[in-house]
């Protein structure tokens, strides 16, 4: 709003008047008065010269204009935006865990869907035969050992149980039945600790079979692969090897670079191609007002319609959303606030053209607005300093 202040630039003028009348009545030292003149004549000169200079400046007083604003209670509004990515919360990861192989060949790619028990990779197990044919003869010698040993433990036994029964004394009996007991003991320590090692050998002879049997690396659960590790031809695959990241699609969130949204607020999402753009409403799922040092630097958004958006192809995401939203507050134009050593001020321009200093204490500004929490009355005008 543009208003006229002539009647400022008036009382400055007529200020200025006063002032040189005053000087016109003076005569400086080292002037002199000419034979004729008199003081009043030369006061009647300034005047008619002052006269005038009061009506040039009268002219540029209808010319002088204050681009204004007036200060109103209103909605405040700030947004914040941001890039977004497709997030999936629901990752497994799969590591080789068998004996060290070599690297065939690959079946799937990023962006492949694969069911439980698919092939991702193709390998051949490495493994010592001439250890494996060693292991194999030593369990055969204590299995076959094993079995010498009950049928001799089996026929001792049976003597020492003909000793009780022929005892003649009960001095010979009891001698004859701690004979029999040792005996039987030392029968059932050997098994104990024979058993024991047959049983490890056995479990780490099936171990290492089906280790050897192993031709691919199988995905582990449904799911979308996010990652596959490439292997050059005949490669070496260690354990504990990651061969690839599989997400499950049915869990999909939106990531977006900005933590100045909050949890349970609303943004708009909007994706496609530059000429085809399509926007979607989302909810802030996951952000630092509500999970701490979880999360920083970023938030989490889910999208409202998801079932009816699963099939979307997301790409070239940006994200909207307002991160203030204030309503009946006071509002003016940004550039009427001048700041000076940490204070604000406006000028305030009264209805008889006075501009008087008016400190204010600001809030926000956003755009072209600026929240102004005290200092001004709904209606008061304001000059804008561009």
């Amino acid at each position: 709003m543009w208003v006229n202040n002539r009647k400022g630039l008036r009382r400055l003028v007529v200020c200025a008047l006063s002032t040189v009348l005053v000087m016109a009545a003076i005569v400086p030292p080292g002037n002199r008065i000419h034979a004729g003149e008199t003081t009043d004549q030369l006061r009647n000169e300034g005047e008619t010269a002052l006269t005038k200079d009061l009506m040039g400046m009268d002219e540029i007083a209808e010319t002088v204009n204050y681009h204004t604003d007036t200060a109103r209670y209103g909605t405040f509004t700030k947004t914040a935006g941001g890039k977004g990515t497709e997030y999936y919360p629901s990752t497994t990861q799969v590591t080789y865990g068998g004996l060290e192989a070599t690297y065939v060949q690959t079946f799937v790619r990023t962006g492949s869907e694969v069911k439980e028990g698919d092939p991702l990779i193709e390998i051949t197990v490495n493994y010592d035969k001439v250890t494996l044919a060693e292991q194999e003869l030593r369990l055969q010698r204590m299995q076959e050992e094993r079995e010498k040993r009950e049928t001799a433990f089996a026929e001792q036994i049976e003597v020492l149980e003909e000793n009780v029964r022929s005892a003649g004394d009960s001095y010979g009996r009891t001698a004859a039945e701690l004979a029999l007991r040792r005996k039987e003991v030392e029968r059932d320590q050997y098994f104990y600790q024979n058993d024991i090692a047959i049983e490890r050998l056995e479990k780490t002879l099936t171990e290492q079979k089906e280790a050897i049997a192993v031709q691919y690396i199988n995905a582990p659960c449904d799911g979308v692969i996010d990652t596959i590790t490439y292997f050059r031809e005949e490669e070496k695959i260690r354990p504990g090897t990651l061969i690839a990241d599989i997400h499950d699609p049915t869990i999909e969130l939106i990531r977006l670079d900005t933590d100045s949204y909050r949890y349970g607020q609303a943004v708009t999402i909007e994706t496609g191609n530059k000429d085809e753009r399509h926007t979607y409403p989302a909810h802030i799922v996951a952000a630092p007002d509500v999970m701490g040092g979880m999360i920083q630097g970023f938030t989490l958004a889910r999208v409202d319609d998801y079932e009816g958006t699963r099939g979307v192809r997301w790409r070239n995401m940006t994200v909207n959303g307002y991160v203030v939203d204030l309503r009946n507050v006071m509002i003016i134009d940004r550039f009427t606030v001048t700041q000076l050593n940490r204070h604000y001020s406006v000028k305030k321009l009264t209805e008889d053209g006075a501009v008087h200093k008016r400190y204010v204490l600001p809030g926000f500004f956003a755009g072209q607005d600026y929240w102004i929490l005290d200092g001004l009355k709904e209606g008061e005008t304001i000059i804008i300093e561009r």
